[in-house]
């Protein structure tokens, strides 16, 4: 796609470019928008092969790898293909359980999602590998595989579990929708800190890696807060904040704190309590005994 544009733009060298990427299905197709290509000149028309040098662009289309197969890339007239080989000695395995926080804060710039696998598929001492990108704007597409299998040992895993990290956009902001295939999905909204409150929590509990499956790295240990919240507008929108216990009255550990969070103003009045629970990651935790507290509630809990 080129054009020259004979305009003078305010500026040191070029103006910013922008492009934009739409996708259906294996089809991405990129509009590129040009700011200018004219150098700041006096008169542009005194000097034309200013105006005239070519110029490239580069656009990104997914955040992440999307699933091997391949694509069709469109750009005006133009068009490409683009294969993805599956990763080496990987197999895609169904995943059953998809984890993630219902809530994350701007600021925090990404967040975990988790994958479990529970279908025996018939491979032995495969290493799990969870990864995904983003097939949209607002929608994660996440899979996982299972790596280096043993093709002559006689054995059968269980299932696998491994996270991954998702990079949040600059400025992203409201709900993003994650799809682990087989109608396995999830949302997780994107909120600012001041859109929340604190609320009583009614419950506390672990949820950690499943021993009865092959685990990939790093270790995620999930504080699961409960807690009850008076709605009308949608479900409950619960966030978890964490922070290192520096008083004596229990061991070493965190303080959790339940917050609910708001992304639209209610014109109605709640009539009854909705129960809801809130994910929240350990990532990696060193290995001995943990202490978390969430209001009355104490979970304990050992990393081996």
């Amino acid at each position: 796609v080129t054009r020259c544009c004979h305009a003078l733009h305010a500026g040191p060298s070029w103006s910013t470019d922008r492009g934009h990427v739409a996708r259906e299905g294996s089809e991405f197709r990129v509009d590129a928008e040009w700011g200018g290509c004219c150098y700041d000149h006096p008169d542009p028309e005194d000097d034309p092969a200013m105006c005239s040098i070519p110029r490239s662009q580069i656009v990104r289309l997914t955040e992440g790898v999307p699933p091997p197969g391949e694509y069709v890339v469109r750009a005006g007239a133009h068009t490409c293909t683009l294969r993805i080989a599956a990763p080496a000695d990987c197999r895609a395995v169904r995943s059953d359980e998809l984890r993630a926080p219902r809530v994350v804060f701007e600021e925090t710039g990404r967040f975990v999602v988790e994958l479990v696998s529970r279908t025996t598929s018939g491979l032995c001492a495969c290493d799990p590998h969870a990864a995904g990108y983003f097939s949209g704007p607002a929608t994660i597409e996440t899979h996982l595989y299972a790596c280096d299998c043993c093709e002559h040992c006689d054995c059968t895993d269980g299932g696998y579990q491994d996270a991954w990290f998702v990079p949040l956009r600059t400025g992203s902001a409201g709900p993003i929708t994650i799809e682990a295939g087989h109608g396995l999905s999830k949302t997780v909204d994107v909120v600012r800190h001041e859109q929340c409150t604190p609320l009583a929590p009614t419950g506390l509990r672990v949820v950690g890696p499943d021993p009865a499956l092959r685990q990939g790295t790093p270790p995620v240990y999930w504080a699961v807060v409960s807690g009850r919240q008076r709605r009308c507008c949608g479900p409950p929108l619960p966030a978890v904040e964490a922070e290192v216990r520096t008083t004596d009255d229990l061991p070493a550990g965190f303080d959790l704190e339940l917050l609910v969070c708001e992304t639209m103003l209610c014109d109605c009045v709640p009539e009854e309590e909705i129960a809801f629970e809130a994910w929240h990651p350990f990532i990696d935790p060193p290995r001995g005994r943990h202490v978390l507290r969430a209001g009355p509630h104490v979970v304990e809990f050992d990393v081996p």
